[in-house]
């Protein structure tokens, strides 16, 4: 996944929590926001870190699963995006996916954690256009955009 979803980002613009711009050295990352980290996720490996004017976004994988995070000056946690597998998805979104999107073929799917809400966005192809969908834990969409796919 190594992007940070437009969706969550477009969430934490509204939260003015600001662009990111790249990579970041890490000895560069507060020592409060490297010590949460390290103690939220002890068994990280490749990670990437990158910053905006006030907040940390790092890129991880943990026992094989893609994640990001995002932490303020401060060490909180701000949002987390993990990878997940199809089975772990609410019932109600795997429902919703296929009673209203039959056919379609699921390429992605991630947990995002912000603010207290928990929602899920996949990449998908159906009938040869790129999907990508967002749902809350009910299965409720909340936001789908389409583009052509490219080969």
């Amino acid at each position: 996944m190594h992007y940070f979803s437009r969706s969550l980002a477009s969430l934490l613009l509204l939260f003015g929590l600001g662009c990111f711009t790249g990579a970041f050295a890490q000895s560069n990352v507060p020592a409060s926001v490297q010590n949460q980290f390290q103690s939220d996720f002890p068994n990280s490996q490749d990670v990437e870190w990158e910053t905006s004017e006030s907040n940390y976004e790092v890129e991880f994988e943990v026992n094989g699963t893609e994640m990001e995070v995002v932490y303020d000056q401060a060490g909180k946690m701000l949002a987390k995006e993990e990878a997940v597998a199809w089975e772990a998805v609410p019932m109600a979104v795997r429902n919703t996916i296929e009673g209203n999107f039959p056919g379609a073929q699921v390429s992605e799917q991630e947990k995002v954690t912000e603010g207290g809400r928990t929602l899920y966005e996949f990449e998908a192809v159906l009938n040869g256009r790129k999907i990508e969908m967002q749902f809350d834990e009910w299965g409720t969409m909340l936001e789908m955009e389409e583009e052509s796919e490219k080969n």
